[in-house]
């Protein structure tokens, strides 16, 4: 789950960039608005490890938390889970297509249900993908889930870790510049706040 604080309007006021450096005295204060939105926020991310770990591979290019090579392993499964999911689910459908189209109307072209036919049309167009794609999520995509369980108890990140990127949002956020780091990650310039380069380095999570 991506960040997003800078679209929410309980605290658009809060992200304007002013341009002012006279902020950066008051960098390390701590904002209220922004302690209820860290407090809020863990309640969605942190319901488990699994949860908080997206929050943190999301994420990863500001926090770095996570090697590059596990986190192209990742990328790489979870790119091959939506490809398996995606020919199952287009799978059912060209197969009901067929049997519809062509088995149905050369092999038994008298057959013919008049009752529920709105029902029959949801059940194969609708009914039949939806089923395939759950199939496919719960039963043979179970090794791409042993490798997201595998990472995430080899991190194990805690709320510990959590409050200490949620330090560096902040002091992005005191700046005025939370959403210029949402959308630059690793190549954000901290030197142009320089209390807060030293801040995000000491918080960074390991």
């Amino acid at each position: 789950m991506k960040l997003n604080l800078a679209k929410n309007q309980k605290y658009k006021n809060t992200m304007a960039n002013t341009g002012d450096n006279s902020q950066v005295t008051e960098i390390l204060k701590k904002d209220p608005q922004f302690e209820n939105f860290r407090n809020y926020y863990f309640d969605v991310v942190g319901q488990n490890r699994s949860t908080l770990f997206n929050f943190f591979l999301e994420n990863n290019d500001i926090f770095q938390s996570i090697s590059k090579e596990d986190e192209n392993a990742l990328q790489a499964s979870y790119m091959e889970y939506a490809n398996r999911t995606f020919n199952w689910t287009m799978g059912s459908l060209a197969g009901v297509l067929f049997v519809d189209k062509v088995v149905m109307r050369y092999a038994f072209p008298n057959f013919r249900i008049n009752s529920f036919r709105g029902v029959l049309w949801v059940a194969k167009y609708v009914g039949v993908p939806l089923l395939s794609y759950g199939l496919c999520k719960y039963y043979f995509c179970q090794d791409i889930e042993k490798t997201f369980q595998e990472a995430v108890e080899k991190y194990n990140f805690n709320f510990e870790d959590y409050n200490k990127a949620m330090d560096i949002f902040e002091v992005a956020n005191k700046a005025g510049r939370l959403e210029e780091l949402l959308n630059t990650g690793k190549n954000f310039d901290w030197s142009t706040i320089p209390e807060a380069a030293k801040t995000s380095t000491q918080n960074s999570p390991q």
